[in-house]
């Protein structure tokens, strides 16, 4: 596990004419992170340098009830590793969720 983390996410309604859009953005980062193992006699280290994964969001209020949303996550498609407790798998790569919403 990481011994520091750090997530900032901001959002910012547009002012004016545009004021039915949102647009936000952010970044998870961690500090470097290592899993010792042995193979065989050989003691061994993963290591993973630090991260940044960074998000970009917008959402349009077409009605005060109706909205659509994007989010866009691992903007720069950063390639990492997740889970290294003996283990790596590969972190999500960059991708696009579009939502809509409707409130009752």
């Amino acid at each position: 596990m990481p011994t520091t983390l750090a997530t900032l996410f901001t959002t910012y309604r547009l002012p004016g004419r545009w004021h039915q859009l949102t647009v936000g953005g952010g970044v998870n980062w961690q500090n470097r992170v290592y899993y010792p193992f042995s193979v065989g006699d050989v003691d061994m280290r993963y290591t993973q340098g630090s991260r940044a994964v960074f998000s970009l969001m917008a959402r349009y209020a077409v009605s005060p009830q109706l909205s659509l949303q994007l989010n866009i996550e691992n903007l720069f498609d950063k390639r990492y590793n997740v889970n290294i407790d003996g283990q790596a798998f590969a972190g999500t790569p960059r991708n696009a969720v579009a939502t809509l919403n409707y409130k009752f």
